[in-house]
This record gives structure tokens, sequence and C-alpha cells, in this order.
């Protein structure tokens, strides 16, 4: 079992967490509704240098906090 934190095949509890929440995301942009879908593209074609598509703010009505703001 110690020998697990050393296994390469092993994913980080970590990363398994943020790999899920953009499985997450990428399910919420599927599913919005489209007035929602158009402020989102609208947004994310238009947003700001160096914010990526998962900071839109209305990401926070459908999804958890992103664990990259949580897990230090």
């Amino acid at each position: 079992m110690a020998e697990d934190f050393d296994n390469p095949k092993v994913v980080d509890i970590r990363h398994g967490r943020i790999n899920q929440w953009f499985g997450k995301m990428l399910e919420c942009v599927e599913k919005l509704p489209a007035d929602e879908r158009a402020e989102f593209d609208k947004w994310d074609r238009e947003r700001p240098d160096g914010m990526a598509t998962s900071d839109w703010p209305g990401f926070a009505k459908y999804l958890p906090v992103r664990p990259w703001d949580t897990i230090h």
C-alpha cells in the first residue's frame, strides 16, 4: 500500500479531483439552456487575456468550487 504513493500509475488525488471537475465543466456546458449557452459562448470568445474557459462566472451556479482554488 505505501508503495502506491510512488507508483506513477496511481493518480494523485489532487489531479483526480481536477480532472473530475473538468469533466463536470464539460458536461455542464453541453447541458446549458440555450440562453446561458449563448452567454457562455460570448464570454468565452471575449474573455480577457489570462483567463481560462473555466473562469466563467456562470459555473458557480452549477458546479462546486474548482479544486485548484481549495486544494493546497
